[in-house]
């Protein structure tokens, strides 16, 4: 058995040896780098800690729950916890039920996490930030899913208010 399986082995460990590591296995994909685009944002402030005061105070008023903050770290994380619930997506559970006699589950609640960093300034008097929402949707039969958001517009939504609010800070409105 043993002369059987060395030969075997070693035909293995040969053509093994003849993989090839592709060239662009640590770039990161064209979609990466836009949706990074869309979840960084650079600042006119003075102070990092007057970004993260008004990012506090934004997510604050969007409904989240702060669960972390470090002005030492540049680093803030909130929660809320929203409704997931789909009117297509229960109808299409509703026709498949019908059409099949099987229940499907579908998105009940989901918990969003925004997470914000503030990198080091690149210049004098500007700030980078970079915020990612993501979330975990349960579904009615309790299962789990956890994604990023990648839309757009919820980055756009974020930063146009926290423009807003760091020009009325600034301005002391």
């Amino acid at each position: 058995m043993k002369k059987c399986l060395s030969p075997f082995i070693l035909g293995i460990v040969c053509l093994s040896g003849c993989a090839r590591v592709p060239i662009d296995l640590m770039q990161p994909e064209k979609s990466t780098l836009v949706i990074r685009s869309a979840q960084s944002r650079s600042f006119d402030v003075q102070s990092d800690k007057r970004l993260l005061q008004a990012s506090l105070s934004v997510l604050q008023d969007m409904g989240y729950t702060i669960k972390e903050s470090s002005s030492e770290y540049g680093v803030l994380t909130a929660e809320k916890e929203a409704s997931a619930i789909s009117a297509g997506q229960v109808v299409g559970a509703i026709a498949i039920a019908v059409l099949s006699g099987q229940a499907i589950p579908v998105d009940r609640t989901q918990q969003i996490t925004a997470t914000m960093v503030v990198l080091d300034k690149d210049q004098e008097s500007r700030a980078v930030a970079r915020t990612v929402f993501q979330r975990v949707v349960t579904r009615t039969d309790n299962t789990q899913y956890y994604e990023n958001i990648t839309d757009q517009n919820v980055y756009k939504e974020f930063y146009e208010k926290l423009d807003k609010a760091l020009f009325l800070e600034v301005n002391n409105v």
